[in-house]
């Protein structure tokens, strides 16, 4: 028998994983709840009875394949990337319903070479004010969701007509236009959330350890059996770690120098 398995939405709505396919709500009786696949193509449904809570699901009425590897192996919490569209539009289409945020680096980055692409270099170094007013900008990813038009309007008050065409850019693209939306939406720059959490902003950890294993494997090019090798020594190596830390115990690190 195939397991089915309740999740939640990231509005708390409820949902239905069975075989790599993800149902939502479509409509609520006195009895059940009706669950339609989050394809609306697919004609595939689950019935919950609010009485028993048992769930029952039709297996063939599915019209595409499902992508079980990801529904049941990767369901993070939420997931970081940088800006790039694609990579934005792929975690879209493959996890949903998985909160996605953009890197705090790479959004500061995206605005100070706009500042250099704008000829503000000169600006920017020899105007404090100016400077700060631009830093008041990236600031705008700690602010709550609720407050970042009123705070980007504060802040465009501040500068002098010489930057109208880096708020335009900075409008355009992570606030919005009277008729457009902006190219990234606020949920995905907007870090207040990760901040009030006290979850990770940037991915220096991930990092931290690429390093270390670039180090540990020692070449730039190695063949898959010594490249296997390593991973193999690296999984084991994190599973001892991983055991440690549940048990209390410190994990022992190397001294600088020594690595």
């Amino acid at each position: 028998m195939s397991q089915i398995e309740q999740l939640s939405s990231v509005k708390g709505k409820p949902m239905i994983l069975h075989e790599g396919y993800i149902y939502t709500v479509e409509r609520t009786t006195k009895t059940k709840s009706i669950f339609q696949c989050k394809n609306r193509d697919c004609k595939g449904v689950c019935r919950r009875l609010l009485l028993t809570l048992h769930i029952t699901c039709d297996d063939d009425q599915y019209n595409y394949s499902s992508r079980s590897w990801v529904n049941n192996c990767f369901l993070p919490e939420s997931i970081m990337t940088d800006f790039e569209t694609g990579t934005i539009k792929s975690v879209k289409d493959m996890l949903s319903n998985i909160l996605h945020k953009g890197y705090l680096f790479h959004f500061s980055q995206a605005v100070c070479r706009q500042v250099q692409s704008k000829g503000l270099t000169t600006k920017y170094n020899a105007d404090e004010v100016f400077r700060l007013n631009v830093k008041q900008l990236i600031a705008l990813a700690f602010a709550p969701l609720d407050q970042i038009i009123t705070g980007f309007d504060l802040i465009c008050d501040q500068f002098d007509n010489g930057a109208d065409d880096l708020l335009e850019y900075f409008e355009k693209t992570c606030i919005e236009t009277d008729r457009k939306k902006p190219q990234f939406d606020h949920r995905i720059w907007n870090i207040h959330d990760r901040v009030v959490a006290t979850v990770p902003r940037p991915n220096n950890s991930v990092e931290g350890w690429h390093n270390a294993f670039a180090d540990r494997v020692a070449l730039s090019h190695p063949t898959i059996v010594k490249l296997g090798e390593k991973i193999r020594r690296e999984q084991s190596k994190c599973q001892v770690d991983m055991t440690k830390i549940l048990q209390s115990h410190d994990i022992k690190t190397k001294k600088a120098c020594y690595r």
